[in-house]
């Protein structure tokens, strides 16, 4: 018997990070470590806290929440992983940035039907998110400007409309009405109800996670939700520094997201690491694809 401890050292307190890098690794040692009790060490931010808490509130309850402004002394034997650096066309990688493992993926929305089974219900009429990175909670850039983000807004609308689509158009930058952070809750439920999400590489993406699990009896081919990742590729990413290129994207970070219908669009040359574009053209055309395809199946 010895002391295990898991800390989390990738972007400490970024909710996507810690979602998909840190999480399932997180569950895994809490379902296999026989006796855990108060054995488990997470660094204590409010992020890793209130997300713990909401999750798995008796986890949270043995765990022990570790100060990052202090020396911590323990006894025993130490684990914690380390993330391995490559590198890739002469740029640092991370082996956080390869495939994750889907049965690591798969069991975030197993237990979270297992441990909270009526949250897992959708509450709500359907709809169709557009993910907006403009927030005053937006710190990396990467964002499309205002004219430009309207256009592809009104694109979706009028696509919605060629097809029929009576669900209602959201557009989300993880705000409440009141400019506050949603709850982990309210982001839980919001995009549980989601049949098309679509939008640039950011955190808020992350939260396909919770459009359906595998083990729901919702998925299957005549009910395909799907998502639209905007992504640089080789030369944006060259030109503007701007992360989220192919290595990086959720089909990586979600273990190839088997659960939804994924596309991919990159994005324009003209893309900086400040204002992001699209050739509208190409983007109209994913769109229209998009539907074109869940109408085929619905």
């Amino acid at each position: 018997m010895f002391e295990r401890y898991y800390f989390q050292l990738f972007l400490l307190g970024n909710y996507a990070h810690f979602l998909q890098d840190s999480w399932p690794i997180i569950l895994w040692i809490r379902q296999n470590a026989a006796g855990l009790g108060d054995r488990f060490g997470l660094l204590d931010t409010d992020m890793h806290r209130q997300f713990v808490q909401w999750f798995d509130p008796d986890f949270a309850a043995i765990i022990t929440w570790i100060p990052i402004d202090k020396v911590n002394c323990m006894s025993g034997v130490l684990v914690a992983p380390q993330y391995k650096f490559h590198q890739n066309n002469g740029r640092t990688c991370g082996d956080v940035w390869l495939i994750s493992n889907p049965a690591f993926i798969r069991t975030i929305a197993i237990e979270m039907e297992r441990i909270r089974p009526q949250s897992t219900n959708p509450i709500g009429d359907d709809c169709i998110i557009f993910y907006s990175r403009r927030s005053s909670h937006t710190f990396h850039g990467r964002v499309i400007p205002y004219e430009h983000e309207n256009l592809m807004i009104e694109i979706i609308r009028d696509t919605m409309i060629s097809f029929g689509r009576k669900e209602k158009l959201i557009i989300y930058n993880g705000e409440d009405v009141n400019g506050k952070m949603m709850t982990y809750e309210e982001q839980f439920r919001l995009f549980r109800r989601a049949k098309v999400v679509i939008g640039p590489h950011g955190s808020g993406l992350a939260n396909i996670l919770w459009i359906a699990p595998l083990s729901s009896p919702l998925i299957g081919c005549s009910n395909a939700r799907a998502v639209l990742e905007i992504i640089g590729d080789d030369v944006t990413t060259e030109i503007g520094g701007i992360t989220g290129s192919w290595s990086r994207s959720y089909f990586n970070n979600m273990g190839t997201v088997p659960w939804v219908n994924y596309y991919q669009l990159f994005l324009a040359h003209n893309s900086t690491e400040k204002a992001l574009f699209v050739d509208l053209d190409h983007f109209a055309y994913a769109v229209n694809e998009i539907f074109r395809l869940q109408k085929a199946r619905y």
